[in-house]
């Protein structure tokens, strides 16, 4: 603050530190877009 008085900071909200539950799709998804640009790749060769 422009005082320079001490201030109490609280946050709010909900922060998870577990990623566990979000790994699997986002395993998901990048597979499925390796799978994607192999099979282009492989179109665009043949």
């Amino acid at each position: 603050n422009l005082a320079h008085e001490p201030v109490a900071v609280s946050i709010g909200g909900r922060h998870d530190i577990s990623a566990i539950p979000r790994i699997i799709p986002v395993c998901e998804a990048m597979v499925a877009l390796c799978l994607a640009d192999h099979l282009l790749r492989q179109k665009a060769i043949a």
